[in-house]
């Protein structure tokens, strides 16, 4: 089975009908959350993710959706064949690529708005922020020069 792919028949996009075999890709935002998100969280939180999203825009062109790092996403079975078997990066910013992907592929996405809670406690450490930065420097050259092809037929 493809990883990323619900298959429960409870499952939001199990229900949507008329889906069929389309590709489409599902992308939780706490976007609509931002105003009481700046208020609420430390100050360097919010200047980190400005700087992401300007970082992402750089290496990407945009992606359509506001926030990349929320944890939620669901995909159609086709969008997850199409995308895992082009997919290169699995840690921070492998999100940002698979929506880079989906821009290639002409997947759409829907950025979808998800409660959310912060729990005290970051798992970003400084460190953390040199990886994303050289993740989306290998997703703008590698994709950008041509080291990394995008695979469009799902036999080759």
């Amino acid at each position: 089975m493809a990883k990323g792919v619900a298959t429960d028949s409870q499952s939001p996009i199990a229900a949507c009908p008329g889906i069929g075999d389309a590709s489409l890709v599902a992308f939780g935002s706490r976007a609509h959350l931002q105003k009481k998100a700046l208020v609420t969280r430390k100050w360097y939180r919010n200047v980190l993710m400005y700087g992401f999203y300007f970082a992402v825009l750089l290496a990407t062109g945009g992606t359509g959706v506001r926030d990349t790092q929320c944890g939620f996403k669901m995909f159609t079975r086709s969008a997850a064949r199409k995308l895992f078997r082009n997919q290169r990066l699995n840690r921070w910013t492998f999100d940002v690529e698979l929506l880079y992907l989906c821009k290639k592929l002409h997947i759409r996405v829907a950025e979808v708005a998800v409660a959310w809670t912060e729990i005290p406690g970051s798992k970003l450490r400084p460190t953390s922020i040199f990886h994303m930065l050289f993740e989306l420097a290998l997703i703008r050259t590698g994709y950008g020069l041509g080291v990394w092809k995008i695979k469009q037929d799902l036999f080759n």
